[in-house]
């Protein structure tokens, strides 16, 4: 499977949160590349930049927009927690949660 685009990721990282816990962005990347069972060499694609990984782009984009739609909050740099409004979208949206 081909590392997922943002948007496929958006629902995904949003029930990984689900619990509630207060998260480390690095656990989620790391959680996704295992629920979409990348392999070691998709795990280490780098971007054309060669500066990030392309999954953890993709999943910091998510996140990214995740938070500006409102359905989670960044508690402190490099956190993030679901929020009220988050647990809705999960709830009202089963299949999908894009821009």
């Amino acid at each position: 499977m081909p590392i997922p685009d943002f948007q496929t990721l958006m629902r995904p990282v949003l029930a990984y949160l689900g619990d509630g816990e207060t998260r480390r962005s690095r656990d989620v990347k790391d959680a996704m590349a295992d629920e979409f069972n990348l392999s070691d060499d998709e795990r280490a694609q780098m971007l054309p930049s060669g500066r990030q990984r392309t999954r953890d782009n993709r999943v910091g984009w998510a996140l990214t927009y995740l938070r500006q739609a409102g359905l989670v909050d960044q508690p402190s740099r490099g956190r993030v927690v679901i929020n009220a409004v988050g647990r809705d979208a999960l709830t009202a949206s089963p299949d999908r949660i894009d821009m």
